[in-house]
């Protein structure tokens, strides 16, 4: 009797370990729902147009960041993405390193949805990462990025790793970045130019609409 009761206790782990491992591999194949969208997913005919203009405007928006009067730039949806498509390395805008294929990008309401797929085979999955981004009012050169939701798949990823990234980005683009949280959310507070006292250029937009986020400025210099 008492061996046919550790069979059985066996058969009910074995059981509830492949049960598990089966509600786990279905929540990590979910997908973003604006990840599989045509108007995001599909390539289109002008996509190398497309890609070769946002990246001249990139190019020219540095310079004009501290050489001109007034300076802006809108960056659409179907332009950042198609920018992704042209790049299967994903040297653009995606560290190689990360990993990942298939960049996508969504700019809806005042989100910023990202996504792209890591693995390959029965392995991959969509990592997604959500954000509010806006400019603070009375602190110049302020932008807060709010970490809406990071997941893998439908699974909950430990916000620390988009933290770092963020925080890292920030270094990289002479700005600092300090965390607070939010009704439960992580709140990036990123000042950029936090290095001058008097900083020659100010932001003085972020915006994110449905197809689009808007950044501008002035040079404090020129008048």
């Amino acid at each position: 009797m008492r061996r046919r009761s550790w069979v059985w206790a066996i058969l009910l782990f074995v059981a509830a370990v492949a049960a598990i491992s089966g509600v786990l591999f279905t929540l990590l194949k979910q997908q973003p729902a604006f990840y599989t969208r045509a108007e995001v997913a599909a390539p289109r005919p002008n996509d190398a147009e497309r890609a070769s203009y946002l990246q001249t405007r990139l190019s020219e928006l540095q310079a004009e960041v501290f050489a001109e009067e007034s300076w802006g730039m809108q960056f659409t949806q179907d332009d950042v993405n198609a920018f992704l498509r042209q790049d299967p390395a994903n040297n653009n805008l995606v560290e190689p390193w990360l990993g990942v294929t298939a960049p996508r990008v969504e700019f809806s309401g005042d989100r910023i949805r990202l996504a792209a797929r890591t693995g390959s085979g029965l392995l991959s999955t969509v990592v997604s990462v959500e954000l509010r981004a806006w400019l603070i009012a009375d602190e110049p050169n302020t932008v807060a990025v709010e970490v809406v939701s990071l997941k893998a798949g439908a699974l909950p990823l430990p916000e620390r790793m988009v933290m770092d990234r963020v925080t890292a980005f920030g270094a990289d683009n002479k700005a600092t970045v300090t965390w607070f949280r939010s009704n439960g959310r992580p709140v990036a507070v990123v000042r950029w130019l936090s290095n001058l006292s008097r900083p020659t250029t100010l932001l003085q937009t972020v915006a994110v609409a449905d197809g689009s986020v808007s950044v501008g400025g002035r040079n404090q210099l020129i008048r």
